[in-house]
């Protein structure tokens, strides 16, 4: 699980660490350590029957993975309506099936890379004239831009409403659709939030009954 792996790297780098300093001159280092350990291994364990952990763990993959549905939503709605006004508003067919490959996965990864550093564009494997009108399409057509920054993560929802795309494709439905789907997103995203801060209370909870127990020990 995506949040569970976090944590996991955050307990096995800072809480270890954090233990070792909290239980100060009680033994050599290496006996701290592996107390520390003990402690996040006796931790995790109660973690992984505590029903509020659980129940609280479950809810974040449940979010996280409405929110990637909706965010997909999103972006295929952009895709097709994107498509749509490209083939109907762009009159000549060269640079249609310019702008059009410009939006697939790949493409759009290697466009996007080429904004931090020009000098990748004589490395590259995709053809000089196609970078060259896409890189001019985009400066001269925000719509187009907003669109490639979009699918290509460098744009948020919010970001993309603020943009021009809209603007030029004029389709009352997909915008109407596109913010629905990105105030549920906006909720899910405050609701995942609490439920993250639960979980990672519990578990300090749960640390903290099993540090101060091994410190009282000593």
């Amino acid at each position: 699980m995506k949040k569970e792996k976090i944590i996991s790297e955050i307990k096995t780098a800072g809480v270890v660490a954090a233990a070792v300093m909290g239980l100060g001159a009680c033994g050599p280092k290496q006996t701290q350590i592996e107390d520390a350990q003990t402690m996040l291994y006796k931790t995790d364990s109660a973690a992984s029957v505590n029903p509020g952990y659980k129940n609280t763990t479950n809810a974040i993959d449940l979010y996280e993975a409405k929110i990637q549905s909706y965010k997909d939503a999103n972006k295929n709605l952009i895709k097709y309506y994107a498509k749509d006004y490209i083939k109907h508003a762009i009159k000549s067919v060269y640079l249609s099936k310019i702008l059009l490959a410009g939006m697939e996965e790949q493409i759009l990864m290697e466009v996007t890379s080429l904004d931090a550093d020009e000098s990748i564009y004589e490395s590259t494997d995709i053809d000089s004239r196609y970078l060259t009108n896409v890189r001019f399409f985009r400066r001269n057509k925000r719509w187009y831009n907003d669109l490639v920054m979009y699918l290509s993560d460098k744009y948020n929802e919010k970001q993309f409403l603020n943009g021009d795309f809209f603007n030029v494709v004029k389709n009352a439905t997909a915008k109407e659709t596109f913010e629905y789907n990105t105030r549920q997103i906006e909720h899910l995203q405050s609701v995942l939030k609490t439920a993250t801060n639960r979980q990672e209370t519990i578990y300090e909870n749960l640390w903290r009954q099993y540090s101060g127990g091994k410190q009282r020990k000593r």
